[in-house]
């Protein structure tokens, strides 16, 4: 038995699902026309030119390093941060750069001391305390989560979304009280789960609350488990809140309502308290009953196995094959992203 942070369950439920860093926050030091104006505006473009023009030094190194993060290109952006440290080791966005790396290799330990020193030397920033709330949560310190969550709000920050966001956390947080999220009860190598395939797509059944089966859509390039309005219904969940997001059935930002599962069973594998959002596309519900994303699997090394129809879940990693290769990946709102070339550019 296994418990995963909150973060990993409810935080990938109210995110933007954008790669992270890319806030529409605007700091309080931005300027118009300001490489962090720019930024903040998402116009990576616009920023990298002006910061061209600009004299070396620890805050422009960040910046570029800031630039190369949002290119994805994330071991530069590290070179970069570092870069900046070694020039001046107070650079507040040099150490909130590398917490969000630090993030990505689900080091949460080593992202809680980046981003503590961050609001150490610049404590009227909010986009570091969101940050440091989901560090927090990845190390089931829930909190010291919730205090940068209310410290994120009493800075009054401009984005609305994200205000949504955090807003939604905090209920979340209420809700569960000192319960543990995501508790995962299975053994140590479940027996497969069998999936049909329609349209492209993987399905398996699976129960709620004890209720069902209902079908599934599993889709590994999710950052939620979400379930439609009407199975809620039917369910009885209890719903904790309400928040946006962004990309369900490609429909952009829609508001989702939040619901609490008491318990999720798929196959051998049985999850207790976890959060979900909702849909109410009638499409989606035409071909499901929910979304199921990989990331309830987060205990486990997945195989999907297409020829044999059916996920293969085991806490051990088996030795690579022969022959085969494996490709770093970074982790970012419960999706992976890996390098890929194309036309010989990175």
């Amino acid at each position: 038995m296994s418990s995963q942070p909150v973060v990993a369950v409810f935080m990938a439920l109210t995110s933007l699902l954008v790669l992270p860093g890319m806030s529409a926050a605007r700091s309080a030091q931005a300027q118009p026309g300001s490489v962090v104006d720019f930024l903040a505006k998402d116009d990576v473009q616009q920023a990298e030119s002006v910061l061209a023009k600009q004299p070396r030094t620890a805050e422009s190194v960040a910046l570029h390093g800031e630039i190369e993060f949002r290119k994805g290109h994330f071991d530069q952006a590290e070179i970069s941060y570092r870069d900046s440290l070694k020039m001046d080791s107070r650079n507040a966005r040099a150490h909130f750069g590398l917490g969000k790396l630090a993030l990505s290799k689900v080091k949460q330990k080593e992202a809680v001391q980046e981003f503590k020193r961050a609001i150490e030397l610049d404590p009227k920033e909010p986009i570091y305390r969101l940050y440091a709330s989901e560090a927090w949560g990845m190390d089931k310190n829930y909190a010291e989560q919730r205090k940068q969550l209310e410290e994120y709000l009493n800075l009054k920050p401009a984005d609305e979304d994200r205000l949504t966001e955090a807003k939604a956390g905090l209920d979340m947080l209420k809700a569960f009280g000192n319960e543990d999220v995501g508790v995962v009860h299975a053994p140590e190598k479940p027996a497969p789960i069998k999936f049909r395939k329609s349209l492209n797509l993987i399905f398996a059944s699976l129960k709620i609350d004890g209720k069902g089966p209902y079908e599934f859509a599993i889709d590994t390039g999710a950052t939620q488990t979400v379930l439609s309005e009407k199975l809620a219904t039917e369910v009885g969940l209890p719903q904790i809140t309400s928040t946006v997001v962004f990309g369900i059935g490609g429909a952009g930002k829609v508001e989702t309502k939040l619901y609490k599962v008491k318990e999720l069973s798929i196959g051998d594998m049985k999850v207790s308290n976890v959060p979900v959002g909702t849909f109410n596309d009638p499409l989606i519900s035409q071909l499901a009953d929910g979304i199921l994303g990989t990331s309830i699997f987060s205990d486990f090394v997945i195989t999907v196995n297409y020829p044999a129809g059916q996920l293969e879940l085991t806490r051990k990693r088996a030795p690579a094959a022969p022959g085969s290769e494996t490709i770093p990946v970074w982790y970012f709102s419960n999706l992976l992203l890996m390098p890929l070339d194309i036309n010989g550019k990175r």
